[in-house]
């Protein structure tokens, strides 16, 4: 039903329109949001961080199961209430850094669920202009568009062009 209804609204468009004010072409958004320079830039960026937060996960999960080893390993010299104290010590350290790690964790997705907004925005931007360029009245997003008729313009090229020379890179505000 979702799908179904951009296309009634498209539909409903080009009956409603006099023939001469049907100036409309199609964009491919989620192409542009692959294959531009600012989509690639940002693809890396997110690799990037995310290999480091692994690496500094995996480092720090390694520290804590020396830890608990150690703590294994001087049980026999330690009263019980000793063992018990540095036990909930440990089990304190272990749950600060596992809620550091989620807070970190949560801050990298909002950075880069914002860039993604950011480059978005852009590529909606750079489509107004080139359709404002083109005469155009609409521009529909290409998979929403069930059938379209020979020669029906696509403005995807032109955007990623614009979008290219415009927008290369696409700054991440990571906490």
């Amino acid at each position: 039903m979702r799908k179904l209804l951009p296309c009634l609204i498209a539909a409903l468009i080009f009956v409603a329109l006099p023939a001469h004010a049907q100036n409309i072409a199609v964009a491919d958004a989620d192409y542009l949001m692959n294959v531009s320079d600012a989509a690639k830039d940002l693809k890396s960026k997110i690799k990037t961080q995310r290999d480091k937060f692994q690496s500094d996960f995996k480092t720090t999960q390694a520290v804590l199961k020396n830890e608990e080893k150690g703590l294994i390993e001087k049980r026999q010299n330690l009263t019980e209430a000793e063992f018990k104290k540095q036990v909930t010590a440990f089990q304190e350290k272990a749950r600060d850094e596992e809620a550091k790690f989620q807070k970190k964790k949560d801050g990298l997705d909002k950075a880069f669920n914002e860039a993604l907004g950011e480059l978005q925005k852009d590529i909606g931007l750079i489509i107004q202009e080139v359709a404002k360029e083109k005469g155009l009245n609409f521009v529909l997003s290409k998979q929403n568009v069930l059938f379209a008729a020979a020669g029906q313009p696509d403005i995807t090229q032109e955007v990623l062009k614009k979008l290219n020379e415009t927008k290369k890179t696409i700054t991440v505000k990571t906490p």
